[in-house]
């Protein structure tokens, strides 16, 4: 059973699609685009999620579709839109959402296991690189990973 909203993403873009077979679409480039974006979003998330048994090759084509998606920041953007309600759910739980160090984007969720990014999808980085990672985006000279310009993320009991 598929989430209400990627229904509708996958619905919308169905819809588009019919336009341009059996019609003219009259509709703009970017609505065409933001379209097409919020259903790869919902199709990467299924298959990351294990929608589909998939072979290795083919798990080897889904991670080299994926770092190209994550090129775009139009896709991050997207991304970003959708997993919003996820985020908020995150934070009333009194976890601490942060700036990703891989997509940059205020996505991060610290302080449930590991690190956790809800729009690249990184949740492979330990806790200790991600610190390091996220105070050298804010400082450029920094260099010691147990301390930085956020005590909120990274500390020292020092």
């Amino acid at each position: 059973e598929l989430d209400k909203r990627a229904h509708q993403a996958f619905n919308a873009l169905r819809l588009l699609r019919n336009k341009y077979v059996h019609f003219v679409c009259p509709e703009p480039r970017t609505f065409v685009m933001a379209t097409q974006l919020k259903a790869w979003h919902y199709a990467l998330h299924l298959l990351e999620e294990g929608l589909l048994p998939l072979s290795a090759g083919q798990k080897t084509m889904l991670e080299t579709a994926k770092k190209e998606m994550m090129l775009s920041e139009d896709f991050l953007d997207t991304r970003f839109q959708e997993v919003q309600p996820e985020l908020d759910k995150a934070r009333q739980a009194g976890l601490k959402v942060a700036t990703c160090p891989t997509c940059e984007k205020l996505s991060l969720i610290l302080g449930d296991g590991w690190p956790d990014c809800k729009v690249c999808a990184r949740n492979d980085i330990d806790p200790e690189t991600v610190a390091d990672k996220y105070a050298s985006m804010w400082d450029w000279s920094w260099k010691h990973p147990k301390h930085g310009p956020d005590d909120d993320v990274a500390w020292c009991e020092m």
